[in-house]
């Protein structure tokens, strides 16, 4: 039962990553070099290698949000529903435009037709895929990643509550001691579910973020501020290659002053700021439930298995 309150406890951790595991690389065709010591011939079959692969992997990974993208379950004529279709037809355009290049790619016989070719490539991500794409990548990260998440740890919540309350009736501890953790992690939890409700809100479209504001307690109100405030996330949504291509650290989005917290903040944040917020939050509430298992730990007596086996070497010195 003790053990039942430790365990897996940050297994979900791994879902609160960054959303960057669809492009974690640079833009691979930007990065199609070959040496300059070799002879045309072999420049010329270097580079229709390494662009071949480039595609392919292009490919792969469009096929990576469609199969994501399949994976979401939606009420029939819904608003998501609409939207996960039209994106799913960005994405089948795509593999379409990744496929013809291939087909020309493999007709392909001088090195100047290759970098023509790698350059119609580029500017086609630029003006076309990268946009539709990050809006597909957000729209993933509001209705898959995020409330995934939130899922696990509201599930976590619930399990220790119910191991408090087995130890409380053994005797074992006061559950009255742990009722300010429990309820900070609640608050976390309902904080990061509003400001999943208000990401949804917006990518959808919908008019009732202020509805949802209206209807946040002041306690919660506090907790978002803070989180606003703590991760520092910048207004301006970044641009769409680095969305796709790359994942800004906190300290890379740090504004020159932090917004504080009201419908036109929330208003000017994007989807994604919204969802990363609520993230945060979720991450919060890990560290409260690793605060809650050491005192457990501290009433009970349990000793961790790294630090008994160090005590010895401890005592020695």
């Amino acid at each position: 039962m003790i053990k039942n309150i430790f365990k897996l406890m940050m297994v979900a951790m791994v879902l609160l990553g960054p959303v960057s595991a669809y492009a974690q690389t640079p833009d691979l065709f930007n990065k199609l070099a070959v040496a300059e010591d070799l002879s045309e011939q072999e420049r010329l079959v270097k580079k229709v290698s390494l662009t071949e692969n480039a595609l392919n992997q292009a490919v792969a990974r469009v096929e990576k949000i469609e199969t994501d993208l399949n994976a979401l379950t939606f009420a029939e004529n819904s608003k998501e529903t609409t939207s996960r279709q039209a994106f799913l037809a960005d994405m089948e355009s795509h593999k379409n435009f990744y496929n013809q290049k291939l087909e020309t790619l493999s007709q392909i016989g001088s090195l100047s037709d290759v970098n023509t070719l790698i350059q119609e490539i580029i500017d086609y991500r630029e003006t076309v895929y990268s946009p539709a794409t990050k809006s597909a990548l957000e729209f993933l990260l509001v209705f898959s990643y995020s409330p995934t998440a939130l899922e696990t740890a509201n599930n976590r919540l619930s399990k220790i509550s119910e191991d408090l309350t087995k130890l409380t009736r053994l005797n074992l501890i006061e559950r009255e001691e742990f009722s300010a953790l429990i309820s900070e992690a609640e608050t976390k939890l309902t904080g990061a579910e509003r400001l999943q409700a208000i990401s949804r809100a917006k990518l959808l479209g919908e008019e009732f973020i202020e509805e949802i504001i209206e209807n946040t307690t002041s306690t919660e109100e506090i907790i978002i501020e803070e989180t606003l405030n703590e991760t520092e996330l910048m207004l301006d949504v970044t641009t769409s290659t680095e969305i796709i291509d790359s994942t800004p650290s906190i300290e890379e989005l740090v504004p020159e002053e932090s917004p504080e917290l009201s419908l036109e903040t929330l208003n000017a944040l994007g989807p994604l700021d919204l969802a990363q917020m609520s993230l945060d939050l979720i991450k919060d509430v890990y560290s409260t439930f690793m605060e809650a298992g050491d005192r457990i730990k501290t009433i009970l007596g349990i000793v961790d298995p790294i630090e008994e086996a160090t005590e010895p070497e401890d005592a020695a010195q």
